[in-house]
């Protein structure tokens, strides 16, 4: 299961740079949050950049995935997958498509629908 570090990675980049606007706004720690079957609902938040709520959407929703698969619980992690998944949508297509691929590959390995 370490290709769900390779998905998140690139996350990890950006949520670093974007930090200091995306706790402030959202109120939720990527940290204290990310658990399995605990769900993103932060997607828009009035004044805060909508690339920024994404991406840490997009990162809460790995993590959670990764807890997911960590305490076996397979159709939870598909689920936080999907709505990874249905949030790439919202970002540049070359970095969607890549990350597409890279959730859609986890997904196979764990045979979710």
């Amino acid at each position: 299961m370490s290709r769900g570090v390779l998905t998140i990675a690139p996350l990890a980049v950006v949520l670093t740079w974007l930090a200091p606007a995306v706790p402030a706004a959202s109120g939720q720690s990527l940290s204290q949050t990310a658990k399995c079957g605990v769900f993103y609902d932060k997607w828009e938040v009035p004044g805060a950049p909508a690339g920024a709520l994404v991406m840490a959407g997009l990162g809460h929703e790995a993590l959670a995935a990764n807890d997911c698969v960590a305490q076996n619980k397979p159709e939870a992690a598909c689920e936080h997958y999907s709505r990874a998944e249905r949030a790439l949508a919202k970002i540049a297509q070359p970095l969607a498509t890549q990350m597409s691929a890279d959730l859609g590959e986890r997904k196979r390995e764990l045979g979710c629908k």
